[in-house]
């Protein structure tokens, strides 16, 4: 019973630590319950099976155990350990199959080791020990950690003097990021017309800007856009973790400069993420999304994010994960206020895997890194324009003064059956070739310049609300290597001669 229950607190100890000083600990009540419950049900289940088949007790308590850590660690097991290191195995079968096949081994295996007296006393000794470290520490952490400590009225040390910004304007901003989205150009390449997309942004007073994209990844792309600059340069002393990179660097002590240029311009940031960025409040707000049709009402967000890793966010009604645009809609219905001094950034998932069905809600599958097939991420962009349109339509009626950005972080990752050309660095070309638009009023027009880039339009954004001169950096693309791949750290520039 010690060992169960060690296992399903840990969830919680996790969640705890990793949320300290963002949340209270009255906030995780709740999903601390949640796991007591469910623990409950679990011994009370053993028993009476064991009670009806007392000869299988061994098995039967080291089946509940593999399997209590597999539901709870779901994501660990489903995703990070078989998604990222057996893709090759993935390929040839099923992931399912392979975890389920992983779940027998496992109960073996522990069946044969726990025959051995010296490891069963060291294996409980090791769940005690895991059990009560974490909750000596959380019953230290807890102690005055009060709503009152973290969760204050914005800092005033970042507000300008509004006479400094006398013809400023209060417009709403709508930074709508679209992971992965491709390139004009790189559409081209793959035979798909695009171009009714395309017109209908100029039609509906969009200016198309550059297509050239500041990284190849994602956590260094959308640090670009809150740091206003590019965080990593080729030469530059390589990094060995990304706790300094989005979305982590939402939680630093410190507000990155974007946040901070937008609190001196009492202009509140609200991030609409996905199941990969989350949302951190610690210096932005975060949407409280607890509409019915996402996930039911007595579910707290809280509940929702532990549970969210388990196998247990299969019963929960919540498409977080991808469709940031459709989150914004439901949230925000009816409820735009013009001119509000509000920057909205929304991170939507798609048309980045997972890819979705024709229905367009539907996933396809799990996995964040498989890019094949093109016909499942064409599908998915005719979703994302579909998706885009609806959320473009709500701000045109509800905010048609309103700036609006569409942009994507980087383009696919295209393949040799992506595209019929062969050309060297061909498919770097597409990775580094992305959408990038804005509508803006008319008094800010003078200041875009030609093929502007990602960050530069923030910058943009910010000198056209302040009512400011802009101040641009050199327009550039860089590569950045993936783990385990021996340059991970480091970045190199690329030059594009396509």
């Amino acid at each position: 019973m010690v060992i169960l229950t060690s296992i399903s607190l840990a969830p919680y100890f996790i969640f705890y630590n990793q949320n300290f000083e963002e949340i209270t600990f009255s906030q995780t009540m709740q999903p601390f319950l949640l796991l007591n419950g469910l623990l409950f049900l679990n011994i009370a289940s053993l028993f009476l099976i064991i009670k009806i088949v007392p000869r299988f007790d061994n098995i039967l308590l080291i089946t509940s155990i593999v399997l209590t850590a597999v539901i709870l660690n779901f994501d660990f097991f489903y995703r990070d350990l078989l998604w990222k290191n057996l893709e090759s195995l993935i390929a040839l079968t099923s992931p399912r199959t392979i975890l389920f096949s992983f779940i027998i081994i496992l109960i073996s295996f522990i069946s044969i080791l726990l025959k051995i007296q010296f490891l069963r006393s060291f294996f409980l000794f090791f769940c005690v020990f895991f059990l009560l470290v974490p909750a000596l520490q959380i019953v230290l952490k807890s102690y005055n950690n009060f709503q009152s400590d973290f969760l204050v009225e914005k800092s005033n040390q970042f507000k300008i003097n509004d006479m400094q910004y006398e013809n400023k304007l209060n417009e709403n901003v709508y930074f709508i990021l679209l992971d992965g989205y491709a390139s004009n150009k790189t559409f081209s390449r793959m035979s798909f017309d695009n171009s009714n997309f395309y017109s209908f942004l100029t039609d509906n007073g969009f200016e198309i800007l550059g297509s050239k994209a500041a990284y190849n990844r994602t956590y260094l792309a959308l640090t670009g856009l809150f740091n206003l600059n590019y965080p990593v340069i080729e030469g530059d002393q390589p990094y060995k973790h990304q706790k300094n990179f989005f979305p982590l660097l939402l939680g630093k002590e410190s507000a990155a400069p974007l946040i901070e240029k937008l609190d001196g311009l009492n202009y509140e940031l609200i991030l609409f993420g996905n199941g990969w960025s989350g949302c951190n409040p610690k210096h932005i707000t975060c949407p409280e999304l607890s509409n019915k049709d996402i996930f039911p009402s007595w579910i707290s967000f809280e509940s929702w994010v532990l549970l969210s890793k388990t196998l247990f966010r299969y019963f929960i009604k919540y498409n977080f994960d991808f469709d940031a645009m459709g989150n914004f809609i439901e949230h925000n219905k009816n409820k735009i206020i013009s001119k509000d001094s509000k920057f909205y950034f929304i991170h939507h998932m798609s048309p980045h895997p997972p890819y979705l069905f024709n229905d367009c809600k539907t996933l396809k599958a799990e996995s964040l890194v498989a890019w094949e097939t093109p016909e499942d991420y064409l599908a998915t962009v005719k979703c994302v324009n579909e998706k885009f349109i609806e959320l473009f339509s709500l701000i045109n009626r509800e905010d048609p003064s309103g700036i609006i950005v569409i942009q994507s972080d980087h383009g696919p990752m295209t393949a040799k059956n992506w595209v019929l050309n062969d050309k060297k660095n061909i498919h770097i070309d597409n990775r580094l070739s992305i959408i990038n638009a804005i509508k803006s009023p008319e008094l800010c027009d003078h200041w875009i310049k030609d093929n502007m880039g990602p960050i530069n339009t923030v910058r943009f954004v910010l000198a056209c609300i302040s009512q400011k001169q802009p101040s641009y950096i050199d327009e550039k693309s860089f590569i950045a290597a993936r783990k385990p791949d021996e340059n991970y750290g480091t970045v190199r520039e690329y030059f594009s001669t396509q």
